[in-house]
């Protein structure tokens, strides 16, 4: 099961990944029963909202057979990119229409 946050880069972003391996590694038997496989892992893909990408998440995508130095600018690149769209959606809400 692979789980991609993209998170703030404050202090304490990188333990995001290990609360997602304690929360969805129960669920691994019984999604593993429902497909008719055997159980896998979960592999936690973190990104800063500015584009940072934690070591971790680096062996997590050479885990994937994603090796290439521009898949990992590709991925700060999408998360970069979506949180500008997110801070303009909400500097531009009105709240009156």
């Amino acid at each position: 099961m692979i789980d991609v946050t993209v998170h703030h880069e404050g202090t304490g972003y990188l333990e995001d990944r290990t609360i997602k391996i304690g929360k969805y590694t129960p669920l691994l038997p019984l999604l593993a029963e429902q497909v008719h496989v055997q159980p896998g892992r979960i592999i936690p893909i973190t990104v800063g909202t500015r584009g940072a990408i934690p070591k971790a998440t680096i062996t997590s995508l050479k885990d994937l057979d994603i090796n290439e130095s521009g898949s990992y600018t590709t991925l700060a690149l999408l998360a970069l990119r979506n949180s500008i769209e997110i801070y303009h959606a909400f500097m531009e809400y009105d709240a009156s229409r």
